[in-house]
């Protein structure tokens, strides 16, 4: 068996959901796609997200 394609992960503000204008965009180019699919965050990405900070920042105190 051997897998080919991409995974792309398109983040959005919270309440928009893009999965039909790029089911849209996939249709239209002829493009390959397999899954469109709604990931919500859970509260340890939410806390991880907060919590992790870019190599170089200071922690504020």
């Amino acid at each position: 068996m051997r897998q080919e394609g991409h995974t792309f992960l398109v983040e959005t503000e919270l309440g928009r959901d893009l999965r039909e204008d790029l089911g849209r965009v996939a249709v239209q180019n002829d493009w390959g796609l397999l899954e469109l699919k709604l990931v919500a965050m859970t509260l340890e990405d939410v806390f991880l997200r907060l919590t992790q900070h870019e190599e170089g920042m200071e922690t504020q105190p």
